[in-house]
């Protein structure tokens, strides 16, 4: 179970967590995906466990930005088994889920049929991002800068993003990442009132990425997370 998660893991996860993991882990053998939800005071914690494919981490993003859910933290690992380990923790700022218990089985239900490939994730968003409920409010802005570092990882590029927060945002940023074919290996993502700073450990055919890639990945990002006028 452990073998290839990264020491970030390790040096994060509680030993009893740890033993958690592996219990959960272990449902893998008669499932596809094992997804556990638990509530800790004001916010939620959402695990999965399932077999690495690209695109994966932007889809569950992508979820839980149609529910309106505002994510807070995530941390995303694979190891060398090909199983990815997600990690986020996420608010719910409407209070949708205590006012409507019923829907976290549909959520649970739109996130099995999305992560299958049943149910078309960019449909489900389309409108939302169109929407004015959910454009920037005038006057917050915050200017997005990228920096790469390829000297802190032996094996990964190192890509971190200040940007303003928005709806879908971490969505939209995976989704240029996996589109370029490109690997999250971790992924730590803090919110500051209305500034996020994501930290993506990313590789290219587990590689580290070419200045070239670099710059092409650097440019879509800028293009992807461009303010809606």
């Amino acid at each position: 179970f452990l073998d290839g998660f990264p020491r970030q893991y390790l040096r994060t996860t509680a030993k009893k967590q740890i033993a958690d993991h592996f219990l959960l882990s272990r449902k893998l053998a008669d499932r596809p995906m094992v997804m556990h939800i638990a509530k800790n005071g004001a916010v939620y914690d959402l695990l999965v466990m399932t077999a690495d494919r690209p695109g994966l981490f932007s889809k569950m993003t992508g979820v839980l930005s149609f529910f309106g859910m505002n994510i807070i933290r995530a941390q995303a690992f694979s190891n060398r088994h090909g199983t990815i380990f997600d990690l986020i923790s996420f608010e719910d700022p409407d209070s949708y889920f205590e006012k409507n218990p019923s829907e976290v089985d549909h959520f649970t239900q739109i996130f099995n049929d999305v992560i299958g490939g049943r149910v078309e994730l960019n449909a489900l968003l389309d409108r939302k991002f169109k929407s004015v409920v959910f454009k920037p409010k005038k006057g917050l802005s915050v200017p997005t800068t990228i920096h790469f570092d390829n000297d802190f990882s032996k094996r990964c590029t190192i890509m971190e993003i200040v940007t303003q927060d928005a709806f879908g945002l971490l969505y939209r940023m995976a989704s240029v990442i996996s589109g370029h074919g490109c690997n999250i290996e971790v992924a730590l993502i803090t919110t500051e009132g209305h500034r996020a700073i994501d930290v993506f450990y990313i590789t290219r055919e587990g590689k580290k990425l070419s200045q070239d890639e670099e710059s092409q990945v650097e440019a879509d990002l800028n293009r992807a997370l461009a303010p809606v006028v």
